[in-house]
């Protein structure tokens, strides 16, 4: 393993802690906004034609975007392929950079 090689598996282990930060941040702002969604779900529960279409579209929205962005940032910083649904992976599947 040359110079080269330490720096690029620095850079790697850098970057896949940045991401996992963001996953972690992601899943918790998932855990404070879905019960959200369900209080409100239950409020307009017998009303639901009447929901305003702005909460609805915002309701859709906060369903869907993290799931996307889960699926975008959760991958190998070396190869780009999807970690899965592993949690604390060591290394990638694909490429076996290390993650950890």
């Amino acid at each position: 393993m040359n110079l080269n090689d330490k720096y690029n598996e620095k850079m790697i282990l850098e970057e896949f802690r940045k991401r996992e930060i963001r996953q972690y941040i992601t899943i918790f702002l998932m855990l404070l906004v879905y019960p959200a969604i369900i209080l409100i779900s239950a409020i307009y529960e017998s009303h639901l034609n009447k929901i305003p279409k702005i909460i609805l579209y915002g309701i859709i929205l906060a369903l869907l975007a993290p799931v996307v962005y889960i699926y975008y940032n959760w991958r190998c910083p070396r190869c780009g392929s999807f970690l899965g649904k592993r949690f604390l992976p060591k290394f990638c599947n694909i490429c076996g950079a290390k993650l950890r």
